[in-house]
C-alpha cells in the first residue's frame, strides 16, 4: 500500500488541529458565559444584599421628605399603641400613619427600659412600631445602648430604627453597639459634621443640624452621611425658615406639629 505524501498528510492533519482549536474556543465561549453569569448574580445579590441593610429607613427617605412626629406609646387592650404627641383633637391611634414617631426611653431602677413620658416597655413599642409598620426614632438618653439595641434586632426592627444620641454621649461606644442600626448624632458645624463621619466610618449614619445652620454645613452633612435631620417648633419657625429649610437638602424633619406640615411641599 503507497505511503501518503506529504500534501496528502498536511490535509488530513490541519482538520484535526483545526476541530482542536475550534472545540477549545467553544469551552472558552461556554467558560466565559458562565462567568459573566456568575458576575450578574453576583451583582444582582450585591444590590439585594445593600438594599437590605439599607433598609425601610432609606427607601422612605428616596421617596420624598419624611416627617417624623412626636410621639407616646399608651397600653392597650390587645397591646401597645403608638400615637403622634401633637397638640391635636384627633383620637389616639396612628393619626394619618406618620412617616416616622420620636420615642424617648428612661431606665427604671429595676433595669427596665420605658418609654417617656409613661411605663410602657421598650418591647411593647417595638412590637407596636412593627405590626404598623412605623419607622421609629428612639432617644437613648441615658439607656444602655447595648440594652436597647438587643431589643430592636429581637424584634426585627434593625431598619427601622434611628439610635439618636445626643452631645454628651459616648459616640464611639454608640457606633460599637449599634450593630448597623442607624445612628443619629448632632452638628452645628462643619468641624464638628467632620468628627462625627470620622467616627462613623462606615456605619450608616444620620446628623441632626439646627434650623440655623449654614447652607454649607447641610451640604456637608448630605454629601457624607446617609441622611440629614432637622429639629423645629413650628411653635418657633417662621414661615421664611420653613422656606428656607425645605431648600436645603433634608430628609427627616422632627416637629411637635406634623399635622402643620401636611400643607407644605413633602416631594
Amino acid at each position: 500500500m503507497p505511503l501518503p505524501d506529504s500534501m496528502t498528510t498536511s490535509s488530513m492533519s490541519t482538520p484535526t488541529l483545526r476541530t482542536c482549536y475550534d472545540m477549545r474556543r467553544g469551552q472558552a465561549f461556554r467558560c466565559g458565559g458562565i462567568v459573566c453569569t456568575f458576575l450578574l448574580a453576583a451583582a444582582a445579590f450585591g444590590l439585594l444584599w445593600h438594599d437590605r441593610q439599607t433598609g425601610d429607613i432609606l427607601r422612605r427617605i428616596h421617596h420624598g421628605l419624611v416627617i417624623c412626629t412626636e410621639g407616646r406609646v399608651l397600653p392597650g387592650a390587645s397591646g401597645a399603641v403608638i400615637a403622634p404627641d401633637a397638640p391635636t383633637q384627633a383620637p389616639v391611634s396612628l393619626i394619618g400613619h406618620p412617616d416616622m414617631v420620636h420615642l424617648n426611653l428612661v431606665s427604671t431602677s429595676g433595669g427596665d427600659i420605658v418609654v417617656w413620658p409613661g411605663s410602657v416597655m421598650l418591647q411593647d413599642a417595638l412590637k407596636a412600631a412593627r405590626a404598623n409598620s412605623n419607622l421609629v426614632m428612639l432617644s437613648l438618653h441615658d439607656v444602655a445602648p447595648e440594652a436597647v439595641v438587643m431589643l430592636v434586632l429581637k424584634y426585627g426592627m434593625r431598619h427601622s430604627v434611628v439610635l439618636q444620641t445626643d452631645a454628651n454621649s459616648d459616640l464611639e461606644n454608640v457606633f460599637r453597639a449599634a450593630s448597623k442600626i442607624m445612628v443619629a448624632v448632632p452638628a452645628e458645624t462643619i468641624s464638628e459634621v467632620h468628627h462625627v463621619i470620622q467616627l462613623a466610618g462606615r456605619h450608616p449614619l444620620a446628623l441632626l443640624l439646627p434650623l440655623k445652620a449654614d447652607a454649607d454645613v447641610f451640604e456637608e452633612a448630605h454629601r457624607n452621611s446617609d441622611a440629614v435631620i432637622v429639629r423645629a417648633s413650628m411653635d418657633n419657625a417662621s414661615g421664611m425658615q420653613w422656606d428656607t429649610v425645605l431648600k436645603q437638602p433634608v430628609d427627616i424633619i422632627m416637629t411637635n406639629h406634623s399635622d402643620r406640615l401636611d400643607e407644605a411641599d413633602r416631594d
